[in-house]
C-alpha cells in the first residue's frame, strides 16, 4: 500500500527460517550527474531488471556516490493474501493456497553479470545525455586493461593498472565516516574494520603515488613499462600452430645463445 517499511517489516517476520530475505544490490554512481538524473537512471535499470518479474524492491542513496539496493525474490501475482499467506512456501498445483513464487534467476553469476552490465548501460545513457563522456565499465579492470593494451593505449592500459581495495560495505563504510568526523578513534573500531580501513587507506596512497609518476611519463615510457603484458597478450592471441612455432624458435635461439 505504499509503504515499503510494512512488506520489508513482514518480510522479516513471515519468511521460512534460514529463508534467504532479500537480495542486496550496491551500485556506485557518477558524481558528474545531478541527484536527478542518477534516480532517472536508477529508475530506468530498476523496471529493466525488476519489472518484467514483478520483483519488490526499495533504494536508497547514500552519500550521492552510491546506492544500496534491496530487492525480493518473490514475483508478485494478483492473488490477495494475508502477509503471513504471502511469505508460506509456493503451491503449483493450487497458488491461491500457498504463499508467492520465488525466483531463482538472481542467484546464477549470469544474472550477475547482466546486472552489472545493465547498470553501465543506464548510467553511460543518464551521462550521454547530460553531454558527458561514457565510462562506465562492469567488466574487470585486468579485462579493460587487456583490451587497451591491443588497441596500444598505452597510458590508459597503465592507469588501469591500479591496486583494488577491498570492499568495504555498508557497516564498515560507516564506521568510516564516523573516523572522518572525528566521532571515534581507529582504535575504537572492531579489528576486522580496522583492518579493512588501514588496508584500503595504504592502496589509496599507492594508487594516488602510482598515478603521479606515469603522470609524468611518455606514452614510449609507458609502452616499455608494460612491455611484459603486451607479449602477454600477444602470445595469447596465437593459433596453436603459431605457439607451437614461436616456442621452437625461442629455443632454438637459447640454443644458440
Amino acid at each position: 500500500q505504499g509503504d515499503p517499511s510494512v512488506f520489508w517489516d513482514a518480510v522479516d517476520g513471515y519468511e521460512r527460517a534460514n529463508a534467504c530475505l532479500f537480495i542486496d544490490v550496491q551500485l556506485g554512481l557518477p558524481w558528474e550527474l545531478t541527484a536527478e538524473q542518477q534516480q532517472q537512471a536508477l529508475r530506468a535499470y530498476c523496471e529493466r531488471m525488476f519489472g518484467p518479474l514483478r520483483l519488490p524492491y526499495s533504494w536508497a542513496i547514500h552519500d550521492d556516490d552510491h546506492v544500496h539496493l534491496m530487492l525480493s525474490e518473490r514475483m508478485t501475482d494478483d492473488i490477495d493474501r494475508p502477509p503471513a499467506g504471502h511469505f508460506k512456501r509456493y503451491n503449483a498445483q493450487h497458488p491461491e493456497r500457498g504463499g508467492v513464487q520465488k525466483t531463482r534467476d538472481l542467484q546464477s553469476t549470469e544474472w550477475l553479470i547482466e546486472a552489472r552490465a545493465a547498470w553501465a548501460e543506464e548510467v553511460n545513457k543518464q551521462l550521454v545525455a547530460a553531454g558527458h563522456e561514457p565510462y562506465y565499465d562492469h567488466r574487470s579492470l585486468e579485462t579493460q586493461r587487456d583490451e587497451a593494451l591491443e588497441r596500444g593505449q598505452w597510458r590508459r592500459a597503465a592507469e588501469l593498472h591500479r591496486l583494488v581495495e577491498e570492499h568495504e560495505g555498508p557497516r564498515i563504510a560507516g564506521m568510516r565516516r564516523r573516523l572522518e568526523r572525528g566521532e571515534v578513534e581507529l582504535a575504537d573500531l572492531p579489528q576486522y574494520a580496522q583492518i579493512v580501513i588501514t588496508g584500503n587507506d595504504l592502496i589509496r596512497r599507492e594508487n594516488a603515488a602510482y598515478m603521479r609518476r606515469i603522470a609524468t611519463m611518455s606514452d614510449d615510457e609507458l609502452r616499455l613499462m608494460q612491455a611484459d603484458d603486451i607479449q602477454r597478450i600477444a602470445r595469447e592471441r596465437l593459433t596453436g600452430r603459431e605457439r607451437t612455432e614461436l616456442a621452437a624458435l625461442e629455443q632454438q635461439q637459447k640454443a644458440e645463445h
